[in-house]
């Protein structure tokens, strides 16, 4: 997935489209420049046991980068509806906290209009759509060279959770193509990630019934299953029985021969 985003930012994956539509070059610029406003974090009221009106997913709803909407937690805080903690379908969704590897991650989110607020830890960012489209962004922001950017800028990197600010994130260098030439990029990173995820999934899919099979054939080699029975063969239960004698057998021979050595 690396290799097809970083052949995708370099301009590898429409060098065609370009050939037949020349005079067409990339700006370089920032995300700042292409989003409605600045990013904002969420908040994070504490959680109840009980239903209410109003959900707020966790980190990990993200973390995988896409958006994950059976990761959440109810709250009792009534939120405004014409809150800004309100999502809608192709807000970005940046983890400003989270380990190393993780700090940055970004995902679309998918649900519905005002079904979900989001968390502290999480920046929520909506694009220009004049300018650009929320999975070119998402795209771009999930590179390995966005990615390292997001490392080396992150703060508190001893620790366990380090974290981006709000200028770290509008900084973030953003190479903007076309509207045209982004919508062939998307098209084409989604095409091959479809293809990864149907052969993650028939890997995944294999190894569990490698796995399933393993444990089968052990079941059936200590049933005799295996190999044609032989119906003189005596039960199992005469060959256990005869080892149980010959031990006891075995463990009086002892027992007199210590006897013997204590006369003398």
């Amino acid at each position: 997935r690396q290799s097809v985003l970083a052949a995708a930012f370099r301009g590898d994956l429409t060098a065609d489209w370009r050939a037949q539509n020349p005079d067409v070059e990339w700006q370089k610029t920032t995300l700042n420049e292409v989003i409605k406003e600045k990013p904002r974090n969420g908040y994070s009221p504490k959680a109840v046991d009980y239903s209410t009106q109003v959900k707020s997913f966790s980190l990990s709803a993200t973390t995988s980068g896409e958006f994950k909407a059976e990761h959440f937690k109810y709250i009792a805080d009534d939120i405004p509806n014409d809150s800004y903690l309100w999502l809608k379908p192709g807000d970005i969704l940046i983890q400003r906290s989270n380990t190393l590897d993780y700090v940055g991650t970004s995902a679309i989110y998918t649900g519905d209009f005002n079904e979900f607020i989001y968390p502290d830890l999480i920046m929520k960012v909506q694009v220009r759509e004049d300018l650009t489209q929320p999975k070119y962004i998402h795209y771009l922001l999930s590179s390995k060279q966005t990615r390292d950017y997001f490392k080396v800028n992150a703060t508190g990197t001893a620790g366990n959770m380090p974290k981006i600010n709000q200028k770290v994130v509008m900084n973030t260098p953003v190479l903007l193509p076309s509207i045209k030439e982004q919508s062939e990029i998307v098209n084409c990173i989604s095409k091959v990630f479809e293809t990864a995820y149907s052969i993650e999934n028939y890997f995944q899919q294999t190894e569990h019934d490698l796995t399933t099979l393993d444990q089968s054939i052990l079941a059936r080699a200590f049933r005799g299953q295996l190999v044609p029975q032989d119906p003189n063969d005596e039960p199992a239960s005469f060959l256990l029985e005869r080892i149980r004698a010959e031990r006891e057998k075995t463990q009086k021979k002892k027992g007199k021969g210590k006897k013997g050595k204590g006369k003398r």
